[in-house]
Order: C-alpha cells, then sequence, then structure tokens
C-alpha cells in the first residue's frame, strides 16, 4: 500500500487568487492619482469631436460644461449615464453634458445628452484620463473648475452643481 504525502499546512502559504486580487488592490492604491487634478484652475483643453450622427460638438461657450471621459471597458458607464441623462433634463438650459467615448462595438447612442467619440483617446489623454471614468467641470469662462475621478454618483452630481451654484 502507497503511503500518502504528508500536507504541510504552513501558515505563510496563501492561495495565489487571494494574492493576485491583493497586489491588484494595492496597485490600484498606490498608483491612483491623488490631489487636486492638474487642469483645475486652468483653460480647458478645446476639442471638436464627431457624434454618432457625424455632427461637430464642442464644449460651448460662455455655458458650463459636464464633459465626461468614459474608457472603452467601464463597469459603472451605464449607471454613470443614468445620472448625466438626468443632470441634462433637470439642468439643460444652464449645464450642457457631453460623454466622450472610445468608437466601437457595443457603443449605442443615447439620448438624454450629447456623446462623442474621440478615435484615438486624443483628447482623453489632453484630460489626463488613467483608465476609469473622469468627470471635468467646465465654468463659463472656459476654466476647469472640478474634476471627479470614478464613478459619477448622484453625490457627485450635486457636488459639480455646487461649483455653479445651482445646487446646495
Amino acid at each position: 500500500m502507497k503511503e500518502k504525502p504528508l500536507k504541510h499546512n504552513h501558515p505563510w502559504r496563501v492561495d495565489l487568487p487571494l494574492v493576485l486580487l491583493l497586489l491588484i488592490v494595492l496597485t490600484q492604491v498606490v498608483l491612483r492619482p491623488t490631489g487636486p487634478h492638474p487642469l483645475v484652475g486652468r483653460d480647458a483643453p478645446g476639442f471638436i469631436l464627431e457624434d454618432h450622427h457625424g455632427r461637430a460638438v464642442a464644449v460651448p461657450s460662455g455655458r458650463v460644461a459636464l464633459v465626461q471621459f468614459q474608457p472603452a471597458r467601464c463597469r459603472t458607464c451605464p449607471a454613470n449615464r443614468k445620472v448625466l441623462d438626468l443632470l441634462q433634463r433637470m439642468h439643460g438650459r444652464q449645464v450642457q453634458v457631453i460623454t466622450v467615448t472610445e468608437p466601437g462595438p457595443g457603443r449605442l447612442a443615447h439620448a438624454g445628452h450629447l456623446e462623442v467619440h474621440d478615435v484615438g483617446a486624443r483628447v482623453s489623454r489632453q484630460y489626463g484620463t488613467t483608465g476609469q471614468p473622469l468627470t471635468v467641470l467646465i465654468g463659463k469662462e472656459g476654466k476647469v473648475l472640478w474634476v471627479h475621478r470614478g464613478a459619477f454618483t448622484s453625490f457627485a452630481a450635486r457636488e459639480a452643481l455646487k461649483r455653479v451654484g445651482l445646487a446646495r
């Protein structure tokens, strides 16, 4: 009869998936940009991009704009779009909401707010995107007033609106 080898359960031995998950989380925390975005207080980089109909869209002058840059693979973006659509409906006279996406399969046009395509992510790079949604509030004078990284929730929307006097 063959003897089974004894399993040694060492206290330092851990599962590989757990180690990989921990490394991913730590990488995100360490590499996540902190502090104010470098564009806050500066003139917003101008752009003209096309929507899904081929119409040219630019950041409006003399009007507040909320521009969200969405990466190609974005898990929070469907929920973000709902908040952006609601914001456009409620404050559309004062704020123009624009979503900047990479064109590709599975991208659908949304009637709630403007959506434009950034072929080659040229404009997204000018704004300093990092692979997660980046929302930029641009004032009437064309200056970047506020930048939010990550999922755009109703709380984040209220923070943005406070910056331009549209919420308390």
